[in-house]
């Protein structure tokens, strides 16, 4: 028995909704990252974090894509609760976003740069 022409539409139809339906669930996070990424504007910490650490437009990507901020004190304080006795924490991870910690202590120059990365 032979399929008929409108069969045989349908069958390639499926077949290539399929294929995409399994394509999109592959790259699922990729998809994920590059709408975070669209939905995400920078600010002016951030864009000067990603210049003066040289990201590759990979690790710029990644990091957009994780909607990194550059927080004062009390916003750190709410999104990073993490505590470790004798360490001091300057960035986190947490619900898919990056939080830096703002240091003004010129010592530390380049530490928002370190931080930003190890977070990524």
């Amino acid at each position: 028995m032979s399929l008929s022409r409108n069969s045989k539409k349908s069958v390639i139809f499926s077949a290539i909704v399929l294929i995409i339906a399994a394509l999109a669930f592959i790259n699922r996070q990729y998809i994920y990252d590059q709408v975070q990424v669209l939905a995400y504007s920078p600010s002016s910490e951030v864009q000067d974090i990603v210049s003066k650490s040289a990201l590759s437009d990979t690790g710029k990507f990644y990091l957009y894509a994780s909607h990194a901020s550059v927080d004062n004190a009390a916003n750190f304080n709410t999104n990073c609760q993490r505590q470790e006795a004798g360490n001091a924490i300057l960035g986190c991870y947490n619900n898919h976003n990056i939080y830096i910690y703002d240091v003004n202590n010129s010592t530390l120059e380049g530490i928002k740069e370190v931080t930003a990365v190890h977070e990524m």
